[in-house]
């Protein structure tokens, strides 16, 4: 990576603060679009991202079966994006549930708080710009960086 001095600072300590937040992103919640039928208490559900270490269960069902409440036993980390999926008990009969998880992670709002200075947003272009070519980033944390970018004012 290139050293080039950012107001005290190096291209290095910001691009490895965007590295750091990535890691320690989590999921903060997940949301039931459509309960589905047949669970119960204790089903597992599924997270699969580009994290590691999440996990949930169903935590409470209406009288159907419908999952009513989902409870997170793992908010694990290092998530840009997350899928889950409660597979059904009786695939011939039960209907799977749709359900969508939220990720906690600010990255323009975290970069910001991170650089206080009155150069900061062009400070933050550089860093951000530098990131996107430097870093090893998966598609969505690519997006994420992107989207930062172009959320800094002009």
């Amino acid at each position: 990576m290139a050293h080039s001095p950012l107001d005290g600072r190096t291209t290095d300590e910001y691009t490895s603060k965007i590295l750091e937040l990535f890691k320690a992103s989590e999921i903060d919640s997940i949301s039931i679009d459509a309960g589905g039928t047949g669970y119960s208490p204790g089903d597992s559900i599924n997270v699969i991202g580009d994290g590691t270490g999440a996990s949930a269960e169903v935590a409470t069902v209406d009288g159907g079966g419908g999952i009513t409440g989902i409870t997170i036993t793992n908010s694990g980390s290092g998530y840009s994006y997350a899928e889950v999926t409660a597979p059904v008990n009786d695939v011939e009969n039960d209907t799977p549930a749709e359900l969508s998880a939220t990720v906690t992670l600010d990255l323009l709002n975290d970069m910001v708080a991170f650089d206080e200075d009155d150069q900061q947003v062009d400070r933050l272009k550089q860093v951000f710009k530098t990131s996107m070519t430097t870093l090893a980033l998966n598609e969505n944390q690519a997006t994420l960086v992107l989207a930062a970018l172009i959320g800094l004012p002009s």
